[in-house]
């Protein structure tokens, strides 16, 4: 499977969404205006009046085949109606299985249909505008069902990436931090490798955070080098009960510091050593979503990147206070 024919794995946007409601909304009047006049005309025949339940009924029903009909389709057309299919997105579990009779009864008719216009519009309304606050673009009854409305647009071919990093010069690095590093850009390489173009915008990005982490860890490593704790405490031992009570006062100072910045360098040496293995496990997982119908799955791990590369983040922050 090429690269630009992968679907993006991105949340679909608010108008899109919108678009496609406003198109199946059309396409279903019309289903059911005429499932309205061919019952009509048979009560007529039969001598009943229009006021039959039964002719609302069938208007009913006709509307709901219609999202049962189009949105349980198999392939890549499964989770869309015809108006989702021009807007190009389509509804997709967050287990990455296809989308069932039982999902759209839920969602379209339970959800969407009986709380929606069942509260004279509000809950309707309330449920529309939600994917504006939502980080995944998603409505209240996409998280009740489990569900998400993906962009299914092809997306060109991805640029070949820079020399990574594309403008960062390459520090000189102990051995203990370029290790990290090293195997980073060589996972990052083999991902760039999948047709995962969203999956690997987010792992480049969680990548150059690792970098910047990695620097913070070199300037650490170089000030203990330049100053080890044990030379400090050495110097304390030999001025034990020499008097010079300022020297000592100073050197507990900078001994204090000193050994917080080990500390910060040996969490922050674990932090990127956990991404590293998280990275790779990343890297596995996308290996084995090899189906058209697993965009929820793809998703999910560019989530899982973008946590990482918060993370990341937060530790560097916590090195800093290092200098503090």
């Amino acid at each position: 499977m090429s690269s630009s024919k992968q679907p993006k794995t991105r949340p679909a946007d608010w108008g899109t969404r919108v678009g496609a409601t406003l198109l199946d909304g059309l396409i279903v009047w019309g289903i059911v205006l005429v499932a309205l006049f061919v019952a009509a005309i048979f009560m007529l025949m039969m001598g009943n009046t229009l006021a039959n339940p039964l002719v609302w009924l069938i208007a009913l029903l006709s509307g709901g085949a219609y999202y049962v009909g189009s949105m349980t389709r198999s392939g890549e057309r499964n989770g869309q109606t015809l108006g989702k299919q021009a807007a190009g997105i389509r509804v997709v579990r967050t287990d990455g299985k296809p989308i069932t009779v039982s999902n759209v009864l839920v969602r379209e008719g339970l959800l969407k249909g009986v709380l929606g216009y069942g509260t004279f519009g509000i809950g309707f309304l309330i449920d529309s505008v939600w994917p504006l606050g939502d980080r995944h673009n998603r409505a209240l009854h996409d998280h009740v069902v489990k569900t998400r409305v993906m962009d299914t647009t092809p997306l060109p071919p991805p640029a070949r990436p820079l020399p990574w990093p594309p403008t960062r010069p390459q520090l000189d690095m102990a051995p203990r931090i370029a290790r990290h590093v090293h195997m980073a850009r060589a996972i990052e390489t083999r991902i760039h490798q999948l047709p995962f173009p969203d999956v690997q915008h987010e792992v480049s990005q969680l990548v150059g955070s690792l970098y910047a982490s990695a620097e913070r860890a070199q300037l650490l490593y170089d000030a203990l080098s330049e100053t080890p704790v044990s030379s400090i405490e050495q110097r304390l031992e030999e001025l034990e009960g020499s008097g010079k009570l300022e020297l000592i006062h100073a050197l507990q100072e900078q001994l204090s510091v000193q050994r917080r910045m080990a500390a910060q360098f040996e969490r922050l040496d674990e932090e990127l050593e956990r991404v590293v293995v998280e990275l790779d496990t990343v890297r596995g997982s996308l290996l084995t979503v090899s189906t058209s119908t697993a965009y929820g799955s793809q998703e999910l791990l560019a989530d899982r990147v973008r946590s990482l590369r918060d993370e990341v983040a937060a530790v560097a922050e916590g090195v800093d206070e290092a200098y503090g």
